[in-house]
């Protein structure tokens, strides 16, 4: 007996397979498209202002990071956030543009990511607060005690937008009834537009996220201000070591600074050990003598500060 191949069973095959095949697709692409950006990440820094009843420049600007260490905290890991604060020029404090005073590093928040449920919590008041809630879909109330203040915030719109390495990110907006119509909005792997640790109901002062940047890589510029976008040492040049001295190093009763002769006037501080500013002013020559015998002995920093330089030493005094 000789058998026939059916007719149909290699177009049947072929229809199976295409639609195996399309539905594998699909599946992937809804996968990928539920892909989870973390929020915190290794060499993630965050440049926030804050602004109470400020005038020319903000009250506050500062870079918050991902430290790299973590502490146990109920059997959860919370990242460890750092901050420095921002240094202004020509010593104004608060007004840009900035660079990071990285000496001293001031204080630590922690925050813990839950990456399978897609919420972040700050360890607050001896508990974990919600601060972001990434799982939410339109329609959702987000209720948190310190974003919210504990009043229902819904989500109106979760849209796309692009970072500025071309990167797209989802952006949940949040209206309110109460407060009258759109409130805030954050974004994936980005955070709140009002900071890192912002909110969204904010009586006598705003905040603002400047920029989010990773290994030095631009992500996010705020832009919203006059004060917004990326700051840090971006733009600055590092004073050779060549054209500023200080010495003798280590010291007892006094150091000389040496600065170059195209620097006018710049700022200088002197940090102890703890991050504390034990000596501020200015260097108006290019010799200054600056008295230092009141100043214990140990290790400490010497920051100087010009309108487009920095330079950053260590300092020992015997």
């Amino acid at each position: 007996m000789i058998y026939q191949p059916c007719p149909y069973f290699g177009t049947t095959m072929k229809k199976l397979t295409t639609l195996f095949l399309a539905l594998f697709i699909s599946a992937f692409q809804f996968i990928n498209s539920q892909e989870y950006h973390p929020l915190i990440e290794e060499g993630k820094s965050w440049d926030d202002i804050t602004c109470l009843m400020c005038g020319i420049c903000p009250n506050h600007a500062k870079r918050y990071f991902y430290t790299g260490q973590d502490t146990l905290i109920n059997g959860l890991v919370y990242s460890n956030i750092g901050h420095y604060n921002f240094i202004g020029f020509a010593g104004v404090e608060t007004c840009p543009p900035y660079s990071v005073d990285t000496i001293p590093f001031t204080g630590t928040e922690f925050m813990h990511e839950d990456t399978t449920e897609r919420k972040v919590y700050i360890w607050k008041n001896n508990q974990p607060e919600l601060l972001y809630d990434f799982s939410l879909q339109v329609g959702d109330t987000l209720i948190s005690e310190w974003v919210t203040f504990s009043y229902g915030f819904v989500v109106a719109e979760i849209e796309d937008v692009e970072l500025l390495n071309g990167e797209t990110r989802k952006r949940w907006v949040f209206e309110s009834e109460e407060w009258g119509g759109e409130i805030g909005a954050y974004i994936e792997g980005i955070g709140m537009e009002t900071g890192l640790f912002g909110d969204f109901v904010q009586f006598e002062w705003w905040s603002e996220l400047m920029c989010v940047q990773i290994d030095g890589e631009q992500l996010w510029d705020g832009g919203f201000s006059s004060w917004g976008g990326c700051y840090g040492l971006v733009g600055e040049d590092e004073i050779a070591t060549e054209d500023l001295q200080i010495y003798p190093n280590p010291a007892s009763d006094f150091i000389r600074i040496s600065i170059p002769e195209n620097i006018d006037m710049a700022g200088l501080k002197i940090f102890n050990s703890l991050g504390q500013v034990v000596f501020e002013g200015l260097i108006q020559s290019e010799n200054a003598i600056i008295d230092v015998s009141k100043l214990g002995q140990g290790m400490y920093f010497v920051l100087i500060k010009s309108e487009n330089n920095i330079k950053k030493e260590k300092l020992i005094i015997r």
